[in-house]
C-alpha cells in the first residue's frame, strides 16, 4: 500500500497572523485600542459631568463677595459697586471656568483707581482673592466733583 501524501493545512488566517510575531502584534494593537477607548471615555465623562454642574449656583461667586484691598478713603462695598458699574455685564464669577483669573483681572483692571492686577487666588470652597496695585494721585485738580491723576484719568471723588 502506498503512503498517502500529507495534505497541507488549510488556514483561514492571513499570512501575517500565522506567525508568533503576527499574533503578538494583533494582541498588542487590540490592547492599545481598548486602553485608548477607556481613557477617551474617562476624559469624555469628565467633560460631560463638568458641563452638567457648571451652571449651578453653588459654583458661582458674586462680585460683591470677592476679597480685595480698596483704595484709601473708600469702603469695600463702594469700591466693588464701582467695579461692577465699570463692568455691568459681570455680576458673578463661576469657579469652574478655565479662564477665571483672566475674567477677574479684566473686570478689576477697568476700574480707574486700579493700576495693575497682581494676581487672582482661588481658595476652596468658593473664595476669590484679588491682589491689586492702586494708582497714586500726584496732583489734585478740581474738575466738577472728581479729581484727575498723573495720567489725566478721571478718578471718582471720595465721598466724605
Amino acid at each position: 500500500m502506498a503512503k498517502a501524501r500529507p495534505q497541507p493545512e488549510i488556514s483561514w488566517l492571513p499570512w501575517w497572523l500565522r506567525s508568533r510575531v503576527g499574533r503578538w502584534l494583533l494582541r498588542s494593537t487590540l490592547l492599545l485600542l481598548v486602553v485608548a477607548a477607556i481613557v477617551g471615555g474617562v476624559i469624555w465623562l469628565g467633560h460631560w459631568s463638568q458641563s452638567q454642574i457648571h451652571d449651578k449656583d453653588q459654583y458661582k461667586v458674586p462680585l460683591t463677595e470677592v476679597i480685595c484691598d480698596v483704595p484709601d478713603g473708600m469702603e469695600r462695598t463702594e469700591f466693588l459697586d464701582q467695579v461692577q458699574y465699570d463692568s455691568p455685564k459681570v455680576t458673578h464669577f463661576n469657579v469652574l471656568d478655565d479662564d477665571l483669573s483672566v475674567q477677574v483681572k479684566r473686570v478689576f483692571a477697568r476700574h480707574p483707581w486700579v493700576e495693575k492686577v497682581d494676581g487672582v487666588k482661588l481658595t476652596p470652597p468658593r473664595s476669590i482673592a484679588v491682589a491689586l496695585v492702586f494708582r497714586v494721585p500726584v496732583l489734585a485738580v478740581r474738575w466738577g466733583d472728581a479729581d484727575l491723576e498723573s495720567e489725566a484719568r478721571r478718578l471718582r471723588a471720595d465721598k466724605k
